[in-house]
């Protein structure tokens, strides 16, 4: 069962963990867990801005720039719904647009 009050540790940004999120957002309400949530969304952020960083830094290609990129607006816009607009159903259905 998902307990929305633990904060998971993001360890990548593959379609798992994103499903994990999600899973999370949606059975988050308290205010407390939308922070949590919108923790684990900035480490995703932030795991991909590295990864875009390294991929500027040895002239990688880019088409993978290019999904990385989306990729890491998609991460933003799915954390300004969770902590902007407090719509973690619209957040989950941003993420779940990524990985289906």
């Amino acid at each position: 069962m998902i307990d929305p009050n633990d904060v998971c540790d993001v360890q990548d940004y593959s379609a798992a963990t994103l499903a994990g999120v999600i899973e999370r957002l949606l059975a988050s309400g308290s205010p407390e867990a939308l922070i949590y949530r919108e923790c684990e969304l900035d480490e995703i952020w932030r795991l991909i801005d590295l990864d875009i960083t390294s991929l500027m830094a040895t002239g990688g290609a880019a088409i993978e720039l290019a999904r990385l990129t989306h990729l890491r607006e998609a991460i933003m816009q799915a954390h300004d719904l969770v902590g902007v607009n407090s719509d973690p159903k619209a957040a989950a259905q941003r993420l779940r647009e990524l990985i289906t």
